[in-house]
């Protein structure tokens, strides 16, 4: 859609920022602004209301008889100058309300010969600003700059405060480092979790359970600590005893910190042990409790997370739960999956109240599209259910068929952990109930498997309760 960026744009201004263009397009001879002014409309307008004023700017800005093209171009340029000015009004307020930036920008304004010591007194308020944060980057920027600065005079007291400001550099760079190399490994255990060969991708010596104990016993930072914990809590995700152990470790040491990087840790903890409880099939409580709280940090920080909803949706109609304000039985879900690349999650929720009503038909519409789609977990789930729904109709022919193919998908995703042996377990129960033969991989990972998820225990119980 043409002009899409700007019209995001102008759906995020705030009134104060509406106002300070309408404002400002008045005092001005521009009259480009005049035209932005017509393309701000209501604040809530519509694509196609903001289409129709793009075409109506598109003519007053062009002249009679100019080809399609040319107005196309002036019409681009103009979106361009628009996009500009709403940046503009940005950066300014932004810099307006965060001191840190403001001084770092005027300080590489001023950072010339002749206008040296306002550039000091900008690095300085920069340090000043700066004294309650953890940017790195900033910090970093003032002890380097005032660090040549004290090397200029050669005089006994610039030289104390420059091995000072050395000093307080090391210190911090080790911190950054610390910090950043945390980041990493919770990225690496977040891909693990997702993908068992993550590991061979990078250097195992950073990724050994031991060399990452050890990491948390040099660093000072409990956020730093925390993220470790949760690495190492990823990277036993299939652990009924190491996970909870690592988790609960990473919980404990933040405790008592409550700042946004505490808070995101903690998100980030209470959605791995999400996917570790579903995936062992935990009491349902234990698993509504988490993705409750999940929803609550969400709405914290105006976060969007459909999977977290459609989790709990699922889980609410597995359960029969109509418990709670925010529950499928009480509310529209489709509104939680308005953006097209979700649509697939309302899809699945949907089949399934068909199948829990009988109305396999409709079930079997939807269960058919959503085999082949992107998610590799709920196109798993998608066709076990789509077996069920052919078993119990007696089509035997066609259930036998799908699970055959199903059993070959399995077989490419067996670098994935979540709930794929569930799946696995699912297709085996099936295939030996149908004569088919299985292979002694697939039959070996049914055997070690105690507890499927919770997803898959319903489709066996429904198979046998129908």
């Amino acid at each position: 859609m043409l002009g899409n960026k700007l019209l995001q744009l102008i759906k995020d201004l705030n009134t104060s920022e509406r106002k300070l263009l309408i404002y400002k397009a008045k005092r001005s001879n521009d009259k480009r602004l005049t035209q932005l002014i017509r393309l701000l409309g209501e604040p809530n307008q519509s694509s196609a209301e903001f289409q129709e004023s793009l075409m109506i700017v598109k003519n007053s800005i062009s002249t009679k008889g100019q080809s399609e093209k040319i107005k196309n171009d002036l019409l681009r340029r103009f979106i361009d100058f628009c996009i500009k000015e709403i940046e503009d009004l940005k950066i300014e307020n932004y810099s307006k309300s965060h001191p840190a930036i403001r001084n770092y920008i005027l300080s590489d304004v001023y950072n010339k010969i002749n206008t040296r010591y306002i550039y000091q007194d900008y690095l300085l308020k920069l340090n000043s600003s700066t004294k309650n944060s953890n940017e790195f980057w900033i910090k970093n920027y003032y002890i380097n700059k005032m660090a040549s600065l004290k090397l200029l005079s050669q005089t006994d007291e610039d030289f104390k405060e420059w091995r000072s400001l050395l000093a307080t550099q090391i210190k911090l760079v080790q911190e950054y480092y610390n910090e950043e190399i945390a980041n990493v490994y919770t990225k690496i255990g977040a891909s693990y979790v997702d993908d068992k060969t993550t590991l061979e991708l990078f250097d195992a010596k950073y990724l050994n359970q031991d060399y990452i104990l050890k990491q948390i016993e040099l660093v000072q930072s409990s956020k730093v600590k925390a993220n470790l914990f949760l690495a190492l809590a990823r990277f036993n995700i299939e652990d009924e005893t190491k996970y909870p152990m690592y988790s609960s470790e990473a919980i404990r040491i933040i405790k008592n910190i409550h700042d946004d990087e505490a808070d995101l840790i903690r998100r980030r903890v209470f959605f791995a042990s999400f996917l570790h409880v579903f995936h062992f099939n935990h009491p349902y409580p234990v698993i509504k409790k988490l993705l409750l709280k999940i929803v609550a940090f969400n709405e914290k920080t105006e976060f969007e997370e459909p999977k977290i909803f459609f989790y709990l949706f699922l889980l609410q109609i597995v359960k029969n739960d109509t418990e709670g304000a925010i529950n499928i039985y009480k509310l529209n879900p489709k509104k939680y999956f308005t953006d097209p690349e979700f649509h697939y999650f309302y899809n699945f929720l949907e089949a399934l109240e068909y199948y829990k009503s009988d109305d396999f038909k409709s079930a079997k519409r939807i269960l058919s599209n959503l085999s082949f789609i992107n998610n590799p977990y709920v196109a798993s789930w998608s066709r076990c259910l789509e077996v069920a729904v052919n078993y119990i109709q007696g089509d035997l022919d066609l259930t036998e068929n799908l699970i055959i193919k199903e059993l070959k998908r399995l077989s490419l995703n067996s670098n994935r952990i979540f709930t794929i042996n569930s799946s696995v377990v699912f297709m085996v129960k099936m295939a030996k109930t149908l004569n088919i033969k299985v292979s002694k991989n697939f039959m070996e990972i049914s055997l070690k498997t105690v507890k499927i998820s919770p997803i898959h225990q319903f489709m066996i119980d429904s198979i046998e309760n129908k």
